[in-house]
Formats: C-alpha cells, sequence, structure tokens
C-alpha cells in the first residue's frame, strides 16, 4: 500500500528533547576566546630560552577574533606586555596569517624604550596620542576597527 504524498513523518519526541541540549552546546562553543599574547616559540623546547623567564621583549603579537574584543583590549594587552620590560608598544601592523584559527587575527606591536614620565591608564593625552589616553602610539589604520565600530572609538 503506498502513502500518500501528503501524509508527514515526524521525529520522536525523544530525539528533540535529546537534539535540543546538543544545539545550545554547539552555539554555546561558537562564543569567540579572548584575546592573547601570542608567542610562537612558547611550546618549542629547542627554543634559547624555553623554561625561562623572558628578560626583555622587541615586540608583541596579539591575537584575537573580531567578534569578541574590541581594540582598546588589544592596545591594553600590547601595553601590558611591553610595559613589563618599561616599553611602550607602537603599532606595526595587522596579520591574518600568523594566529590559531580560532582567533585569526594578530595585531603586531613594536616594544620601544619607553621616554621619561608615567606609562599608566588615565594620563592626560597630548596632541597626536591615543584616543584611550595611554602614552604609547597607538594609530592603527582604519580598516582595523572594521565595519561600523570606527564609530565607537
Amino acid at each position: 500500500m503506498k502513502k500518500s504524498p501528503s501524509t508527514k513523518r515526524r521525529l520522536p519526541a525523544g530525539l528533540v528533547a535529546l537534539g535540543a541540549p546538543v544545539l545550545l552546546l554547539f552555539l554555546s562553543a561558537c562564543t569567540p576566546p579572548p584575546a592573547f599574547v601570542y608567542n610562537k616559540e612558547e611550546f618549542n623546547r629547542n627554543a634559547k630560552g624555553f623554561g625561562r623567564p623572558v628578560t626583555d621583549v622587541k615586540d608583541v603579537t596579539v591575537c584575537y577574533a573580531k567578534g569578541g574584543t574590541t581594540p582598546r583590549q588589544v592596545a591594553e594587552l600590547a601595553r601590558a606586555e611591553c610595559s613589563k620590560f618599561n616599553k611602550k608598544a607602537v603599532f606595526k601592523e595587522q596579520n591574518r596569517s600568523i594566529c590559531p584559527l580560532t582567533t585569526p587575527i594578530a595585531v603586531q606591536y613594536v616594544c620601544t624604550d619607553a621616554g621619561p614620565g608615567p606609562s599608566a591608564i588615565g594620563v592626560l593625552p597630548s596632541a597626536g596620542a591615543s584616543p584611550y589616553g595611554y602614552d604609547f602610539d597607538f594609530s592603527p589604520p582604519e580598516w582595523f576597527y572594521g565595519s561600523g565600530a570606527a564609530k565607537d572609538r
């Protein structure tokens, strides 16, 4: 006996009840991870300074995902890393071929010798200084902020 084409098949209630939590798990896994300072040699046991504390830094790479991090957070990570060595972070470039797939955007900074004066948040910016009140040079190009985010600066 043939079934008529208008007969619809329904999913069993148990399958729907099991599928809802699995779908929720997949959706929660889509939350972008936080930004972090990337060190290519961090897990390389053959690296010169493996297992020892860093004594100097010339540049900093911050990896982030666009949906989960603001430009201010990226700048703060770079500033904090460079200031550990009494240096200031200067924006160099943005790159998409360095970081892992989960945080695909790399922002590279050069750590330069800090001049005299404080390097903390809250310092009044001078002419040409960062819009966030830092005393380091964070002046990425406009495309760094992505579409629409430039209005929020």
